[in-house]
C-alpha cells in the first residue's frame, strides 16, 4: 500500500530568503533545519499539525549546538502555534518535544 507524507507544518511567513528542510514530524517531537538567507533576523510563525495535544519545549540551537532562543508551548486543537526569531544567516534547528 502506498502512503503519502503528512504535511508536518503550516508556515506562517511568505517563502522569501527562507530554506526549511523538516528533519522529524511525529506525535511527539518535530524538528528542522532553518536558514534565513536576509540580512536582518526574521519572526517566524509555524503551526505544527501533527503534535497530540499536551505541554512542549521548543528551542532554536545553530547547527553547531549553541543556543539562540526556546519557549513552551501548550498543544490543544485549537492552538499550536509557535512563534520565534530567526537569526540572519546562521544555519539553525527547530527543535519542538514533549514536555518532561
Amino acid at each position: 500500500m502506498e502512503t503519502f507524507p503528512l504535511n508536518g507544518a503550516r508556515w506562517h511567513t511568505l517563502p522569501l530568503d527562507l530554506a526549511v528542510l523538516v528533519t522529524e514530524n511525529r506525535r511527539d517531537r518535530f524538528t528542522a533545519e532553518l536558514f534565513h538567507f536576509g540580512n536582518d533576523g526574521r519572526r517566524i510563525e509555524v503551526s505544527l499539525l501533527t503534535l497530540e495535544p499536551g505541554d512542549y519545549t521548543w528551542r532554536i540551537e545553530s547547527t553547531e549546538g549553541r543556543p539562540l532562543s526556546n519557549g513552551t508551548l501548550s498543544v490543544t486543537l485549537a492552538a499550536r502555534r509557535v512563534r520565534f526569531a530567526l537569526p540572519s544567516r546562521i544555519a539553525s534547528l527547530l527543535v519542538v518535544e514533549r514536555s518532561p
